[in-house]
């Protein structure tokens, strides 16, 4: 019983084994968005630009996940049980994601939640 607590518990409080990699598409304008809830990095890359990153936090509650800056202020917020669109492709999105006022469509290296 001990070893399978204790297992349990490495588990539990193991950051890797809940790790997610959020990638979110905006158009007009044309950007896309990473959130690491590992590394707690946000990403931005826009056309013709250097990709650039900084240290965030995130909280999740209810169906949403959000992204701050250190600083608290709001950054990416993604709905996770709702399917995203980036406005322009026929490409249906695991969740939408709301990005400086701008709604994307997001997707993760996990499997969608059920709604």
């Amino acid at each position: 019983m001990k070893h399978a607590l204790a297992g349990l518990l490495t588990i539990l409080i193991t950051p890797s084994a809940f790790a997610t990699m959020y990638t979110c598409s905006f158009t007009e304008p044309f950007q896309q968005v990473t959130y690491d809830t590992q590394t707690h990095e946000l990403g931005l890359t826009r056309p013709s630009e250097e990709y650039v990153t900084w240290p965030s936090t995130h909280t999740t509650s209810g169906n949403f996940l959000t992204a701050k800056s250190i600083n608290g202020e709001v950054k990416l917020r993604i709905q996770l049980n709702k399917n995203g669109s980036d406005g322009m492709s026929d490409h249906i999105y695991q969740y939408e994601g709301i990005w400086n006022g701008q709604v994307g469509g997001c997707d993760s290296n996990q499997t969608p939640r059920p709604e």
